[in-house]
């Protein structure tokens, strides 16, 4: 007798910009299932391949193909993004806007009151973010032509682990920067080369 493996995948849909989990409608090989206010979905799937389709009302639907087995992660997120895409703010010359959104890592609903802190070789600058869980920091930067120079940014808030960014490039201009928190009180520090 032969028997079909079968797996439990946790899918994840999210806003393409800010990260927040959105309720979407998940169809996989013609089977409807709708996610949770945030976004998720526990679907058992047997080893084989499958035809997916996403939709959620402001989205533009995602069509994707995925193979189930042994080596497929058990937890699966797909962005989708918005029909209407918020324009980023603009940076007066001679400035950079760093913004974006901080979610919750398990809940994917905003988190207010992070403390954003960016350390540049012109100063350290700080912004706290808002009910929407959206942080807009402003500072001024060397003009365009010279070579750009490196900061760091950290995200931090009590109950929450810290996230450190470190290498980033300090360019003129508008860079959005989201960030996924999750609950405790340790740090994780991601060095990158380049910029947001």
């Amino acid at each position: 007798m032969f028997w079909l493996l079968g797996y439990t995948i946790k899918f994840s849909i999210t806003d393409a910009i800010t990260g927040y989990g959105i309720r979407a409608t998940l169809v996989i090989n013609g089977t409807v299932y709708k996610t949770t206010e945030n976004g998720f979905a526990n679907v058992e799937l047997q080893e084989g391949n499958y035809e997916i389709s996403l939709s959620a009302l402001g989205y533009r639907d995602l069509k994707t193909n995925l193979k189930v087995d042994k080596n497929t992660p058990r937890e699966i997120n797909f962005m989708l993004m918005p029909m209407e895409i918020p324009q980023p703010p603009k940076a007066k010359e001679g400035f950079a806007v760093w913004y974006g959104w901080v979610v919750d890592a398990e809940t994917r609903t905003p988190i207010s009151g992070v403390l954003v802190e960016i350390s540049t070789p012109y100063g350290k600058f700080s912004a706290k973010t808002d009910d929407k869980g959206y942080y807009q920091v402003d500072f001024p930067v060397k003009g365009s032509g010279e070579k750009p120079l490196e900061g760091k940014v950290s995200f931090s808030k009590k109950g929450y682990t810290s996230y450190i960014k470190t290498g980033v490039f300090i360019l003129e201009g508008s860079q959005r920067m989201n960030a996924q928190l999750k609950k405790g009180n340790s740090k994780v520090i991601e060095e990158k080369k380049r910029g947001l």
